[in-house]
């Protein structure tokens, strides 16, 4: 039995090829098939009865989930927000204890201004990139969203204290085991190496066998001060992959559709 990956072709950042998994998709003998994207469109690619994998853009993934969301290709949870996996973790996650606000009451609480948080959305939607900000800059990008997007200030977010992560990594997970993963960022600067230490991938399986969002799923872990964190868990169809092994991954998700497909 053969496995499709529909694929966003117009899906670009500096850490993705979507060119990639084509060329591992013919490597393998997996269906593949390019799909553009039109800002504003509601056309969406047809599921068929063979096991599809999708992978794209945040928006266009969530809108294909929520017309099919029994669909065995995306592999998504849309109750994985951060309050829910943070409780599974507890101390081994990031900013663990952290406030569960949203912009428009945190913008009203009293602190001095040059205080720092570092600022993420509760959810695996993509609003907007986690990170460190002053009291000032959280009250100033308020005052500026809600003039043109007043719905912004409901979004649910975490703030919490700003940790200094000496590495970050990614982890691709498949049944619990890492199958690949990816060094992204040293000190805060994007700095990729395929070379994962051994004590992180043990870091994450562990982790993962406290909670895991699907049966396929993406781990950050960062460090500090010589402990390790789970940053956040979150959907596989997104994820960038930096310099993981993209054979492992397309081989290993298609290998389990198949796998399941058979009962």
């Amino acid at each position: 039995m053969s496995v499709r990956w529909v694929v966003q072709n117009n899906f670009r950042s500096d850490a993705d090829d979507p060119d990639w998994i084509r060329k591992t998709c013919e490597k393998f003998g997996f269906q593949y098939e390019g799909f553009k994207v039109i800002p504003f469109s509601d056309r969406l690619p047809e599921v068929s009865e063979i096991p599809t994998v999708f992978y794209g853009g945040t928006g266009w993934i969530n809108k294909i989930y929520e017309h099919n969301p029994t669909t065995p290709g995306i592999f998504f949870n849309p109750e994985s927000t951060f309050d829910f996996w943070i409780e599974k973790y507890k101390e081994n996650a990031l900013n663990y204890g952290a406030l569960i606000t949203t912009f428009e009451e945190i913008s009203k609480k009293q602190f001095p201004d040059d205080e720092r948080f570092f600022v993420r959305p509760t959810r695996d939607l993509k609003e907007f990139s986690g990170s460190i900000m002053s009291f000032r800059d959280i009250k100033d990008w308020c005052n500026k969203i809600f003039t043109d997007v007043p719905d912004f200030g409901t979004i649910p977010i975490v703030v919490g204290e700003p940790y200094v992560l000496s590495h970050e990594w990614r982890l691709f997970i498949i049944e619990g085991k890492v199958v690949t993963g990816s060094q992204y960022r040293t000190y805060f600067v994007r700095n990729t190496d395929p070379n994962v230490p051994e004590e992180v991938i043990k870091f994450a399986e562990e982790q993962a066998e406290v909670y895991s969002p699907t049966p396929i799923f993406v781990m950050d872990v960062g460090k500090s001060a010589d402990n390790l964190y789970v940053i956040e868990v979150g959907c596989i169809n997104s994820a960038g992959f930096y310099d993981a092994d993209i054979d492992k991954i397309i081989k290993g998700v298609s290998d389990y559709l198949i796998r399941n497909q058979n009962g």
